[in-house]
């Protein structure tokens, strides 16, 4: 799906109709803004957008379905992304630290070159993610699931 199919909204929008009990915001659009972080939007639907280089530290998509999203180039520090979905999301070069992101769905999710320090993988599913050139340190990861059973050399 290419940018003109997608629904150009800014965070405050997005904030407002939140507040009001919208949880649907799948096909979206929104780039370069930190108006989002410490927001607390779980069980947010942001499915199918593009979020790229976003602040979005201690921001909360607990429960939040993030499949196919793009979060590219974004700074996730101290996220609380527990039990979200981001089967097939895009996080590359994206800023982890100190994330949480137990229980998380990273099925065939795009890591290349995400740097992951003190993020908090306990049962993540990382089955078929891209995690070539990731940087991982201190990092959390009892029960941790990937392709091969292994955890990444880097830790």
């Amino acid at each position: 799906m290419d940018n003109k199919q997608r629904q150009v909204i800014d965070a405050d929008e997005i904030l407002e109709r939140y507040i009001a009990g919208e949880r649907n915001f799948s096909n979206i659009l929104i780039e370069g803004s930190d108006e989002l972080a410490g927001a607390d939007l779980r069980e947010i639907n942001l499915s199918h957008s593009i979020l790229t280089e976003m602040i979005l530290e201690e921001v909360n998509f607990s429960n939040s379905n993030l499949t196919k999203t793009n979060l590219g180039l974004s700074i996730l520090y101290s996220a609380n992304i527990q039990r979200a979905d981001l089967t097939e999301a895009i996080l590359t070069f994206t800023e982890l630290t100190n994330a949480n992101l137990t229980d998380t769905k990273l099925i065939n999710a795009n890591l290349s070159n995400t740097s992951m320090v003190m993020v908090n993988l306990t049962n993540a599913n990382l089955t078929s993610s891209n995690i070539e050139e990731a940087y991982f340190d201190k990092c959390i990861l009892q029960n941790t699931i990937t392709s091969d059973g292994r955890v990444p050399d880097n830790l």
